[in-house]
């Protein structure tokens, strides 16, 4: 049984490595990790048990030298990042929409007792009139089908509340993405990382195109992840200028 486990997840590896290769990615940002990909999926252990984001760990080791304790994040989707922030920053925000993972992350937060952590819950609601395409700047639609006709403008609208230049880090890891970007990154601080996960997603090209015309520059990461067989893609950008 677990030799077939085994077998299986080799054959993921090689899998996920020659189509990264096909797109032209380094060998090394797959063989660098391979063997923290393979403990991750032999451990059974999630994320939020290992107190790290769920995005490529090339992008991990990346934010753990770029953190700083007296930084302040904002994070659409909350999990392991939540705690992987919270032991390193000066101060969390963080936004999720679904009850009984708030719950969750809520209870774990607690457990731990970090008092610098925000949580907010920010159910969906019932969609009004025609729905928006997920790919939109403008609206407020999830590309998951589960959510199809459902609006997520109050889960969106949080960053709202914040002073712009607030945050030195915003996550955009939940739903409704290219939405969560049009309204967070004047929360940003000149010189901030926003980070954008699974940036792969056709319906995620317009924070690419947005991002390339404002001219902010950007490190792109691929690989593997945490707990999970398939490699994807996290990019964080800089925040360098205005966007119009």
């Amino acid at each position: 049984m677990r030799f077939g486990i085994a077998v299986r997840r080799g054959r993921a590896f090689v899998s996920n490595t020659a189509r990264h290769l096909r797109a032209g990615h380094p060998l090394r940002e797959s063989t660098r990790y391979f063997w923290p990909w393979w403990e991750s999926l032999a451990s059974g252990r999630s994320p939020l048990d290992d107190e790290i984001p769920w995005i490529c760990f090339s992008a991990i080791d990346f934010l753990y030298t770029a953190l700083r304790p007296d930084m302040t994040v904002f994070e659409y989707g909350t999990g392991g990042s939540t705690l992987f922030w919270a032991r390193r920053v000066r101060q969390v925000y963080a936004v999720e929409h679904d009850r009984a993972w708030y719950e969750r992350v809520r209870d774990v937060v607690m457990k731990q007792g970090c008092r610098n952590v925000d949580l907010r819950l920010c159910e969906p609601t019932v969609a009004v009139g025609n729905i928006d395409s997920p790919a939109s700047l403008d609206g407020f639609a999830s590309g998951d089908m589960i959510y199809h006709g459902y609006s997520f403008e109050t889960y969106v609208r949080s960053i709202e509340s914040f002073p712009d230049h607030s945050f030195d880090v915003v996550l955009i890891d939940g739903r409704a993405r290219p939405a969560c970007f049009a309204h967070a990154h004047p929360k940003l601080r000149p010189g901030g990382y926003l980070i954008l996960d699974n940036p792969e997603r056709p319906h995620y090209y317009s924070v690419h195109d947005t991002l390339r015309c404002a001219g902010w520059p950007c490190f792109e990461f691929h690989g593997p992840v945490p707990s999970i067989p398939n490699f994807s893609e996290t990019t964080i950008w800089v925040k360098s200028g205005r966007i119009r």
